[in-house]
C-alpha cells in the first residue's frame, strides 16, 4: 500500500480505497469512415422509403396519416438528417 503526505488537507482523516486512473479515449475517426457515412446514409432511405409507403397505405384510410407523410417526405429533415449523419 502506498501511502502519500500531504501538508494541506480539508480533514485530518484517513482515507483508504483504490485508486483509478482515467485515460483519455482516443476519438479519432477511422480511415473507413466515409464507408460507415455511405452505409448509414442508405439504411435511412431505405428506411425513410418504407415509411412514405406505409404512409400512403394508411392515408387511404385516414387523414391524420397524410400529414405524417407530408413530414416524412419533408426536405428539411432529409437535409438534417443527413447532415447529422456526416458530421457525427
Amino acid at each position: 500500500m502506498e501511502q502519500i503526505k500531504v501538508i494541506q488537507t480539508a480533514s485530518r482523516g484517513i482515507a483508504v480505497a483504490p485508486a483509478y486512473c482515467y485515460h483519455q479515449p482516443n476519438l479519432t475517426a477511422a480511415a473507413d469512415r466515409a464507408e460507415g457515412c455511405k452505409a448509414e446514409a442508405e439504411k435511412f432511405h431505405q428506411a425513410r422509403k418504407a415509411v412514405i409507403q406505409e404512409l400512403e397505405q394508411l392515408s387511404r384510410e385516414e387523414e391524420i396519416f397524410a400529414a405524417h407523410r407530408e413530414i416524412a417526405n419533408d426536405f428539411m429533415l432529409l437535409d438534417g438528417v443527413l447532415t447529422k449523419i456526416s458530421v457525427e
